[in-house]
């Protein structure tokens, strides 16, 4: 029998590769300040600290979880300079 754990190393590897993949397939995300080497960059180190912090928590805290997914809803609204889902300092 075998327990199922999360490979948070690998998840992250494919949301990075995922991000460069959607800007080689559709050159209208490529560009200075669009999906730009640093702003991947930003984007995936947004989510892990996120994660992390959530990680850190009761797991299976409800109000952390809700507070988790209300960061990673909002990092990407956030990195494009719309605030306006930036709920919680984190």
């Amino acid at each position: 029998m075998a327990e199922h754990l999360p490979d948070k190393g690998h998840v992250m590897k494919y949301e990075n590769n995922a991000l460069f993949k959607i800007r080689q397939d559709d050159k209208s995300y490529n560009g200075v300040n669009l999906l730009s080497n640093l702003c991947i960059k930003s984007i995936v180190s947004d989510i892990k600290e996120v994660v992390d912090h959530y990680e850190a928590s009761e797991l299976g805290d409800d109000m952390a979880r809700t507070i988790c997914l209300n960061q990673l809803d909002a990092v990407i609204p956030h990195q494009c300079g719309d605030h306006s889902k930036c709920q919680h300092e984190r």
